[in-house]
């Protein structure tokens, strides 16, 4: 792959802001059959995406590149974007969120711990097990909803690596 800097990186991120755009949101009310186990791992996975992003985006600026900066921001709206639909996901199947989970609150602890390289490690961690889980969701759901949203998810997700890959 072909290295490119962190300003060809928020052109590429409001290209993608732009393309979501255009294409809109699934049809939510066509409804979602979820089995409980599915409900289960997507609530856990919902709420690993609903960060607000403060501390990453604190230690971006620390960092003194303002392209960079301003990447890590489009990345984060784009976490957030994956919660939303995660959310309509979940109400499409007659579900709710969770408040929390300890798996979220484990990695946001350790995330946190120092500085931007060790943030950017423990979540690209957190990228890698997304990669497998929403692909095994795309691929192996029976409800079409859930599979659309899931293959919107990792198309975002693989971008994600080699993204904080340049970072690090």
């Amino acid at each position: 792959m072909i290295k490119i800097g962190y300003g060809a990186w928020v052109r590429e991120f409001e290209a993608e802001r732009e393309r979501r755009a255009a294409l809109g949101d699934p049809d939510w009310g066509r409804g979602a059959r979820l089995p409980a186990e599915i409900v289960r791992s997507i609530q856990k996975f919902q709420v690993g995406e609903d960060g607000d992003g403060s501390a990453l985006c604190g230690k971006a600026d620390r960092a003194g590149d303002p392209a960079y900066s301003e990447a890590v921001r489009l990345f984060i709206a784009e976490e957030q974007n994956h919660a939303r639909m995660l959310k309509l996901l979940l109400e499409a199947g007659g579900a709710g969120t969770l408040g929390g989970h300890w798996s979220d609150a484990a990695f946001v602890r350790v995330r946190r711990l120092l500085g931007l390289r060790v943030e950017l490690l423990v979540l690209m961690l957190a990228e890698v097990v997304a990669l497998g889980y929403y692909r095994a969701l795309r691929d192996g759901a029976a409800d079409p909803l859930a599979r659309e949203v899931a293959g919107r998810i990792l198309a975002d997700e693989e971008r994600h690596v080699p993204f904080h890959c340049l970072r690090l």
